[in-house]
């Protein structure tokens, strides 16, 4: 199964990926991108390795990796990582 970024998680991953590069420098930045991608891959090879969540009406799985998570929903056999959020971020409200 493959993966994709709907255009507000690019706006988010671009975001992160500023953020990082500003208080960390580019090798981290660079390596935590990285990171975030095998993240998405995970998801793709397994994306039932994360449960529905089921406290919202759209079915949205997390996948967590450092201190962010990806929220992505299965769609016509693609994962769809729908937002990039930080772990202390209330991302239910932020949908």
């Amino acid at each position: 199964m493959g993966y994709r970024f709907s255009e507000r998680a690019i706006l988010d991953t671009e975001a992160l990926y500023e953020a990082s590069l500003i208080q960390f420098g580019q090798r981290a930045a660079d390596r935590y991108f990285a990171i975030m991608l095998n993240a998405a891959q995970f998801a793709a090879d397994h994306p039932l390795a994360s449960p529905e969540r089921t406290e919202i009406s759209i079915p949205l799985r997390v996948r967590y990796f450092g201190a962010h998570l990806l929220v992505y929903q299965l769609i016509d056999d693609e994962v769809v990582i729908m937002r990039v959020f930080h772990q202390s971020q209330d991302w239910l409200e932020l949908l």
